[in-house]
């Protein structure tokens, strides 16, 4: 019985690296696209009546970097719940009991666990939270067709 605990422990250490590895990633690659934008900021900056084509650039440059980062969160939230996921496992294999009363509404749906165990509290967070992550959009909106920057400054 203590080797599964064992196991769910490491498990979820390895998850929550995981997450920490993998949101390191994600701010290096925003990191290095914001500094592009940057760059692409400066030029529109200088020549704001001449380069549509940068400010069409800079626009998808955001949009972009907007996305990647709500990605990032959400697979971030994702590996975090699966991190809970195993320590509740972990908890409800060791046999940790106690009467814990839970009570949850919203939008008229209620959910009420009374005498449950600490693990499937927190396999039922964690499970919360791997839905609420997957579920999510992530959208990126570009526009077809550019406007040239002296009509947006005259406006």
């Amino acid at each position: 019985m203590r080797w599964r605990f064992g196991v769910g422990i490491i498990l979820a250490g390895v998850c929550l690296l995981g997450a920490l590895g993998l949101q390191l990633w994600f701010m290096r690659q925003v990191d290095k696209t914001m500094g592009r934008v940057e760059s692409i900021t400066a030029q529109v900056v200088e020549h704001p009546n001449q380069d549509v084509k940068a400010a069409t650039t800079l626009r998808y440059a955001l949009a972009t970097s907007a996305a990647l980062l709500r990605i990032s969160m959400l697979s971030t939230g994702i590996i975090v719940g699966i991190a809970f996921g195993f320590l509740g496992f972990a908890l409800f294999v060791m046999g940790i009991t106690g009467a814990v009363k839970a009570s949850a509404e919203a939008q008229g749906a209620r959910v009420l666990l009374e005498n449950a165990a600490p693990g499937l509290i927190v396999l039922v967070v964690a499970a919360i939270l791997i839905g609420v992550c997957v579920v999510q959009p992530v959208v990126i909106e570009f526009t077809p067709t550019p406007q040239s920057m002296t009509s947006q400054t005259q406006k």
